[in-house]
C-alpha cells in the first residue's frame, strides 16, 4: 500500500485511530506481563483502566470507516457526494411542497 503524500490529510484520522489502538494494545499486553505502563499502585484499578482503554480504542477504531486504500477513499468521496446531492434534492422538493401549500391557502 502506497500512501500519496498529497492526500495525507485523508489518512490522518484512520492512522490516528490505528495508532491509539496499537498503543492501548501494547499497554494491555505489558500490563498482563507485569510491566504496567500506567503507574497505578492498585493492581485491580490498573487492570480495569487498561482494559477499559483497550475496549474503548477498539470500538472507536472500528466504529469509524478506516479507508486506507485509494479505492476506499474514492468510494467514501462518492458516498459523500451522493449524500450531499440527495440532501440538496430533498430540500428542493420540500420547498416545492411548501410553495404549493402556500398557493392552496
Amino acid at each position: 500500500m502506497k500512501i500519496n503524500p498529497e492526500n495525507l490529510s485523508l489518512y490522518a484520522k484512520p492512522l490516528a485511530r490505528l495508532f491509539i489502538l496499537v498503543l492501548t494494545l501494547i499497554n494491555q499486553f505489558c500490563t498482563m506481563a507485569g510491566y504496567p505502563l500506567i503507574p497505578i499502585e492498585n493492581e485491580a484499578i490498573n487492570d480495569f483502566i487498561t482494559g477499559a482503554l483497550t475496549l474503548i480504542s477498539v470500538f472507536w477504531c472500528y466504529w469509524k470507516n478506516n479507508s486506507f486504500t485509494a479505492p476506499a477513499v474514492a468510494a467514501d468521496n462518492l458516498k459523500t457526494a451522493i449524500k450531499e446531492l440527495a440532501t440538496k434534492k430533498l430540500y428542493e422538493l420540500l420547498e416545492i411542497i411548501e410553495d404549493e401549500n402556500k398557493e392552496e391557502k
